[in-house]
């Protein structure tokens, strides 16, 4: 449980690196966003989960973070066009089925990217 994972969702493209426990990238993945979320709900989550396991390789990590482009507070989405709507979904709660973590956290892009700064 050393490695962590992010996970950058876009409008247009979802960025998956897995970093060793000093912050060096291990891994790399670009996907199209489009792939993944059609469905406009929590299926979608879902199966985009399922398939970064697969990618990766593995499930368990000291962090999962995770930058989505729409409105979030305390994990939960407030809105998300690419969801229609997703009012009330629970991130953290969605990546406990797929994942093994210490932390997890997840956030605004924009908010993540001021703060990256």
């Amino acid at each position: 449980m050393n490695s962590h994972l992010s996970i950058d969702i876009g409008g247009t493209k979802i960025k998956v690196t897995e970093y060793s426990h000093a912050l060096i990238p291990l891994n790399e993945w670009t996907l199209e966003t489009k792939n993944f979320f059609n469905q406009r709900g929590q299926k979608d989550i879902d199966k985009f989960l399922l398939h970064i396991k697969n990618l990766v390789g593995h499930n368990t990590f000291q962090k999962v973070g995770v930058s989505f482009n729409c409105a979030i507070f305390n994990n939960k989405i407030v809105y998300s066009s690419l969801l229609g709507g997703g009012e009330g979904i629970d991130l953290q709660k969605i990546a406990k089925k797929y994942f093994e973590f210490e932390k997890f956290h997840a956030d605004n892009d924009v908010v993540c990217m001021a703060q990256a700064e």
